[in-house]
Parts: C-alpha cells; structure tokens; sequence
C-alpha cells in the first residue's frame, strides 16, 4: 500500500470516528466506542477486524502474553481506542510498540473521552521505507561496569525489543529469560535467577511466621544478592521506592534496582535504591 492510500484509508476512518462521536458523545466505555467503529466501518464496506490477537515472540521464544489490538482496518491500519482525560506519551509509546510488534506500518490513536474528536487524534507512523532511530541511545557502558552493568544491559535489551505500554508480566518473563541467557557461559551460570523467593524474617527479636516474599533477586557466586523489581507504570512513586526499600532491609541486603519499563526512556524509568546511599538514577551509578 502506497502512502497516499495509507492517508485516503486513514482519512475514512477519522470520519468515521467523528460520525461515531458526535453520535455517541464522550463519557462513554471504551468498548461502547469500539463496536460502534467495528459495526459503522463494516456497514460501510470497510474490512475490520476486532480485538486481534498480538503474538509476542521475544529473542526467539513465543511469550504467552495474551495481548489484542482493538481494530485492524483493511489488514494494515491498527487502530487503538481510549478514554482517557489526556492522551499521554505513553499512549503514543504502546501504539508503536503495537506497530512495531505486529509489522504493521501506520496506527491511530483516538481518544473519544473529549469535546472535539480531532482533539484526541493522533497518527504515528512505524517506518513507511525509513529507518527508525534507535529505540534507547543510551549506552550503559559508559556509565556502569561489573554484574550491576551487566543486569542493566540485559534491561535494556528488553526495552528496546518490546518498549513500553506492555503488562508488568510480559516485562518479567522477558527480563529473566534475557538474565538466564546473559550470565551463562557454556556449562557455567554466573548468576542464579530466584523469582518469588522467600525468607525468614524477625522483628525485634520475634521471629515472623510468615516469610518475607521478594518477586525477583539475583544470587552471585560471590554471595552477593541483587533484587529487582519490575513496574510497568506511568512513573515509580514515593511508596514503591519505600516497599522495595523495606524489603531490602529485611533481606539483609545493601541495594537494589527498580526498572519502570513503561517510561519511554528506560533510563528514566530506572532506580538505585541502597540502604547505605542516596537513592539515585542512572547518572549517578558509579
């Protein structure tokens, strides 16, 4: 498909969206707005697929995510709805995450919680012939050495194959496969990966019966424990910082690193959080 089929397609669907909002008015549920696109689109000759399933293969492997993108027009505009008070770029960041995973080249985002539906739409474009800018241009190298540099790269890989606006889960799994296969050479693993580990703990001499549970640590042949937690949220807030400080005190251990795969810039989405240190964010590892 040329590009000026791209714009006369996508030009048809925003009318399409505006018949339906000027009909349906804001305020509505979002899946209220998607029948209603699905029902008008086909009504008017215009192929349409609803909720389309998004195989998510990650480094070779197929996660079982479970992820459905709203419509799909003609088989090649991916189209995502919401209702939401502002757009955000995050929203933008999991549409052309969604492009990018689906090969699919254009997509429109269409809030339909506004006055003015032209208000709420945005077009992005994954490609189109041009070469994309790199996802993340941040080189960890130069700013981290050792297993702690090691576990960001292996952090940034993921965000880069998969970037944001995906579940939590999806970020998990595709961060303890990427370690697994990071820390292990030939027949010996240089770091054991423990998810949903749990430990004994005491408060004032009183031993708790029941176990102190953290989601995902590495264990060094050291002796050393690296935990992390995995978000995928609009940004890390004062009381997540203060959870994963907590455990980190209970476990017995020194630090920790908190990585935010839903900031468009991994880098932004990344914290130290030590008992013995200021907390800090990437600019401030060494």
């Amino acid at each position: 498909m040329t590009e000026d089929e791209y714009n006369d397609l996508t030009e048809r669907v925003i009318g399409v969206a505006i018949a339906v909002h000027r009909k349906l008015g804001p305020g509505k549920p979002e899946a209220m707005y998607e029948e209603a696109m699905h029902k008008t689109l086909l009504r008017q000759g215009i192929a349409c697929e609803r909720q389309v399933p998004l195989p998510l293969v990650f480094d070779g492997e197929m996660l079982d995510c479970g992820y459905r993108m709203d419509l799909i027009v003609e088989g090649v505009l991916v189209i995502e709805l919401k209702t939401v008070t502002a757009l955000l770029p995050i929203h933008e960041a999991q549409l052309l995450t969604y492009l990018r995973l689906s090969g699919h080249k254009v997509g429109l985002l269409i809030n339909f919680e506004v006055m003015m539906l032209k208000d709420g739409i945005k077009r992005r474009v994954n490609g189109l012939g041009k070469e994309l800018a790199p996802h993340e241009p941040w080189q960890t190298s130069t700013m981290v050495a050792g297993p702690i540099g090691e576990v960001i790269h292996c952090a940034l890989g993921v965000h880069s194959k998969l970037g944001p606006g995906l579940l939590r889960s999806t970020y998990i799994t595709a961060m303890i496969h990427l370690v697994k296969k990071h820390f292990r050479h030939g027949d010996q693993t240089f770091a054991r990966v423990h998810q949903n580990l749990q430990r004994s703990i005491s408060m004032d001499g009183l031993d708790l019966e029941h176990p102190l549970e953290i989601e995902l640590a590495l264990e060094f042949p050291s002796g050393s424990w690296l935990p992390l937690l995995i978000l995928s949220v609009d940004e890390i807030s004062p009381l997540h910082e203060a959870r994963f400080r907590s455990q980190i005190r209970l476990a017995g251990w020194e630090r920790g690193f908190i990585f935010n795969f839903n900031a468009v810039r991994l880098k932004d989405g990344l914290r130290q959080i030590g008992l013995t240190r200021r907390d800090s964010g990437p600019h401030h590892l060494i």
